[in-house]
C-alpha cells in the first residue's frame, strides 16, 4: 500500500476513485480492507490513539516508518491474542483497593523474589489503567 510505507505492501490493490466504498481504507492510490469496525457513536480516531498510546507503555512500538517509536496497536493485539498480554476485567472503583492489597501481599511475602515481583507489576499495571 503506498502512502504509508511508500512502497507497494502485499495485497494493496490500485483502486480509482470510483471503486472506493465504505469498508476500505484509501491511501494514495492503493486501498486496504478496513480490520477493525466501531459502533457509529465511538470516536473511532480516539480510541486507536488510546490503544496506541497503551501499546508503547507496554513496549508495542514501531521499529520502521513515519510512525517509528510510536505504539504499534496491531502488535499489543497480537500479544492479548496470543496471552502474552493478560487482559483483567474489574471495575474502576474496586482497581485502588485491588492494587493496595497486591503491594501490601508483596511486601508481606518480600522474601518470595519472583512473586512479589509479580504482585506489584500487576498492582502497577491497575494504577496505570486508573490514569
Amino acid at each position: 500500500m503506498k502512502g504509508l510505507c511508500d512502497r507497494p505492501c502485499a495485497g494493496a490493490k490500485p483502486v480509482s476513485t470510483a471503486t472506493a466504498i465504505r469498508g476500505v481504507i484509501r491511501q494514495g492510490d492503493y486501498t486496504i480492507p478496513k480490520l477493525l469496525w466501531f459502533r457509529q457513536d465511538r470516536d473511532e480516531t480516539a480510541i486507536l490513539d488510546t490503544l496506541a498510546a497503551m501499546a508503547a507503555q507496554h513496549g508495542y512500538t514501531n521499529r520502521a516508518g513515519p510512525k517509528y517509536g510510536a505504539g504499534n496497536v496491531a502488535e499489543l493485539m497480537a500479544a492479548i491474542a496470543t496471552g502474552e498480554v493478560k487482559l483483567l476485567l474489574l471495575p474502576d472503583e474496586q482497581q485502588t483497593l485491588a492494587a493496595e492489597f497486591l503491594r501490601q501481599s508483596a511486601a508481606d511475602c518480600a522474601a518470595n523474589v519472583p512473586l512479589a515481583d509479580a504482585l506489584t507489576a500487576i498492582a502497577d499495571s491497575l494504577q496505570l489503567s486508573l490514569l
